[in-house]
């Protein structure tokens, strides 16, 4: 593996491109990031509240001087950050010292804060909500302001809106010294999963994993025709099982497959919306989830291996649903194949790369026998630098470490500031208990049905989806509406998996769907083409959760394994009738009135109405031979035809 310079990693571009001593001094500091994490989760331990606080000066250090102020990218060309941005820089890393250093001081008097106490408090608030602006977006940083004005101004409040509101210094005192706030749940979760399993995905990454992925598949898949479309998706669920980015999954598996899409055939719109649709799966992939599962794991008490093990189905239904669309769009554009001989050969690539798969198989190996995740992804880092000695040419060097520890520290800043920020709607939901009064609304608003505050819940997420990443928008969401499907029943788990798998489609979601705009960049195709696309591909995701939460067996919420048995056959029944409504192609063209049926073969699956299966059922039985025999036929006269010619 080649060297890499100190300070040359960028895994953002909208990161500065720091050059010369504030490339190496930037690079140090992420290096340096990496190696506490790993010593305060190993060998070292540190209470919560002091781990987080170092945890927090680390990533608001970095981000003052990574991020420029104008999310639209440094222009100075200077190839270093402005002054004020390293005083911000150093500011930031006090504000988790100072915890650190004065904590037992703080113990001693009782918890009762002093001036610098306060101050250091509101220094940190104004801080972390720059770092939010600069990284995450003005949408959540606004919500944070709402929800900080909430607070105070309670008193002023009409209403149910209305509370006693809580004064200045003690707002402080509970988002900054206490762990009701930035030290609460979400940074603890950040700073031990969420660092580690960022950190073992650069693991692999350098490792080459995604080659053995990319290449593995393509020699298994790759002559069959539509071949580089089953590759993009297989082999973008490898990868975003392990790194749960959906953007860093389009870069490393798109820039291979979308080239070899199109030189199939398909259109660029096309081959970019198969990439998007499939990277993004890998936030509801075990076992990493994109990362919000370990904040679910946090926020419900569970053990990771119950989040994990609820998750399987719904993915390995997403994933059939986007098989099917590049099956079905293969036949219907009747694809070239690419041959046989341009495919690397599986035997060699097991031989060269196989070897990787032993830190992932010992990391669900570990997850699945109970170990805790923390415990579990320390040693499969481990795993991944002794295991590529196996193959010494292959082996990881000092330049890979360099990149490996430097880069995963990046990579944690935009989920670090999230949950940093997330500490403030939180600390306000348990400082006014504003979280009642929404589920109190939520009721009144769905006269206490079920599907109505589904359907509410559905759109409040959606929306946040748009401006907010993954794991903001499930904290949100989650911590203001889950309450109210728990109290009408939802088991906790489904309600938390219910709120996240919308937070998912976040990529794909137009105005802002940062994931189609990154995979049309590769396939130089238009963004938003490409959003749609990708939406048209995976329409069935949007009504898949009410499913789930009427058939909890398929999240593992069952007595007996024959509960799971008919929810399952219902639901691929639905995947296969919604899909082929939306993509008007099986074996020939599907007209109008046809349509029409599987429309309605949908919606008698769909009904949470036992009676209605069976017809639902055989209706999309019938229509997909009537598609078939018309295949048929149409082959038939065509080689009448040509016999006639001949003749």
């Amino acid at each position: 593996m080649s060297q890499v310079k100190l300070g040359a990693t960028r895994t953002n571009p909208r990161e500065r491109d720091l050059q010369n001593i504030w490339a190496v001094i930037v690079g140090t500091i992420a290096i340096g990031a990496s190696v506490f994490h790993l010593w305060v989760n190993g060998p070292g331990l540190l209470p919560n509240i002091l781990r987080n606080g170092l945890h927090l000066s680390f990533i608001l250090c970095l981000t003052f001087l990574l991020y420029p102020a104008a999310r639209s990218g440094d222009r100075s060309g200077l190839g270093r950050p402005p002054v004020y941005d390293i005083i911000l820089s150093a500011l930031g890393a006090w504000s988790g010292i100072y915890i650190f250093l004065f904590w037992n001081d703080l113990a001693a008097r009782g918890f009762i804060p002093n001036t610098y106490d306060l101050v250091f408090g509101a220094m940190t608030v104004l801080l972390v909500m720059e770092a939010t602006r600069r990284v995450v977006g003005n949408i959540l940083l606004g919500l944070a302001i709402v929800f900080l004005l909430f607070v105070y101004f309670g008193p002023y409040l009409p209403g149910m809106l209305g509370h006693p509101g809580v004064g200045f210094k003690r707002m402080l005192f509970r988002l900054y010294l206490t762990e009701e706030g930035f030290f609460g749940i979400t940074l603890t979760i950040s700073s031990t999963f969420i660092f580690f399993f960022v950190l073992f995905g650069a693991f692999l990454q350098r490792s080459g994993a995604s080659d053995l992925f990319n290449q593995g598949t393509m020699a298994l898949l790759g002559h069959k025709r539509g071949g580089p479309g089953l590759v993009a998706v297989i082999a973008s669920s490898f990868m975003g099982m392990l790194s749960g980015s959906p953007i860093s999954n389009v870069v490393t598996t798109g820039s291979i497959t979308i080239p070899l899409m199109k030189r199939v055939g398909y259109s660029p719109s096309f081959a970019a919306a198969i990439e998007t649709a499939a990277s993004s799966g890998g936030t509801i992939m075990p076992p990493v989830m994109g990362f919000a599962a370990f904040l679910m794991a946090g926020m419900l008490d569970l053990p990771y291996r119950d989040i994990m093990l609820a998750a399987i189905l719904p993915a390995i239904f997403y994933y059939l649903m986007v098989l099917m669309n590049v099956i079905i769009k293969a036949h219907e554009l009747e694809l070239i194949t690419l041959n046989k001989e341009e495919m690397p050969s599986f035997k060699k690539v097991m031989l060269s790369k196989g070897h990787l798969f032993i830190p992932i198989v010992l990391l669900l190996y570990m997850l699945l026998k109970g170990y805790s995740p923390l415990f579990a992804a320390w040693w499969s880092i481990v795993a991944v630098f002794v295991v590529t000695w196996l193959r010494p040419s292959q082996g990881m060097r000092l330049g890979d470490l360099i990149w490996t520890l430097e880069s995963g520290a990046k990579l944690t800043i935009p989920v670090a500031v999230a949950c940093a920020v997330a500490g403030i709607i939180i600390g306000a939901t348990t400082m006014t208990g504003i979280s009642n009064t929404i589920t109190y609304n939520i009721m009144k608003l769905s006269g206490g049905v079920l599907f109505w505050a589904l359907f509410y819940i559905m759109i409040a997420t959606i929306f946040m989806s748009m401006a907010l990443p993954i794991s903001a928008c499930y904290i949100t969401v989650v911590v203001l509406a889950a309450p109210a499907l728990i109290e009408l029943g939802v088991p906790p788990i489904v309600a938390h998996f219910y709120v996240l798998w919308f937070a998912s489609l976040s990529g794909m979601t137009p105005p802002v769907a940062l994931t189609s705009y990154s995979a049309a960049s590769v396939a130089r195709a238009d963004p938003n083409r490409t959003a749609f696309t990708a939406l048209k591909i995976i329409g069935p995701a949007f009504v898949l959760p009410y499913l789930f939460v009427y058939s909890p067996a398929v999240l593992m919420q069952f007595e007996s394994v024959s509960d799971l048995v008919v929810p399952t056959i219902r639901i691929l029944f639905f995947i296969v009738a919604v899909s082929l409504f939306l993509a008007r192609h099986l074996f020939a063209e599907i007209n109008l009135f046809r349509r029409f049926l599987y429309a309605v073969a949908a919606i008698l699956l769909l009904l949470n109405m036992p009676a209605l299966y069976f017809p639902g059922m055989a209706l999309l039985v019938i229509l997909v031979l009537l598609n078939w025999f018309k295949k048929r036929e149409m082959s038939i006269g065509t080689a009448v035809e040509s016999n006639r010619k001949e003749d």
